[in-house]
């Protein structure tokens, strides 16, 4: 018991660092125009959400030029602007949001959401 709280408080002295959020990458938006989908096989969809499927686990968000539909893993990260987490019930029809995807077999799967 000695050993794990000396274990414990040795790293409490360590400064934590943090990824910064996912939108400061620099990642350009995914043209949604483009039918060959996102280079590499990720990308960024920004639009509204048009339908979420909560038991399923997939969303449909509109583009300007189309609707693309998207798979919310139990992975996904899922932010409310730049204020915090958000969960898959918090995905609501109307809501503005930008998606960092993967191509996976064929499907986008969405790696972050964020909530505008």
């Amino acid at each position: 018991m000695l050993v794990a709280m000396a274990a414990l408080t040795a790293f409490a002295a360590v400064p934590a660092l943090a990824d910064p959020p996912p939108w400061a990458h620099g990642l350009g938006v995914y043209n949604t125009d483009d039918e060959q989908g996102p280079a590499s096989g990720r990308g960024v969809i920004a639009g509204s959400i048009v339908g979420v499927d909560y038991s399923d686990g997939a969303m449909v968000v509109a583009t300007k030029s189309r609707r693309v539909q998207i798979q919310v893993t139990p992975s996904t990260s899922i932010f409310f602007g730049n204020h915090g987490y958000a969960t898959l019930s918090d995905l609501a029809r109307g809501s503005r949001v930008e998606v960092f995807v993967s191509q996976i077999d064929g499907r986008l799967v969405a790696q972050i959401i964020r909530i505008k």
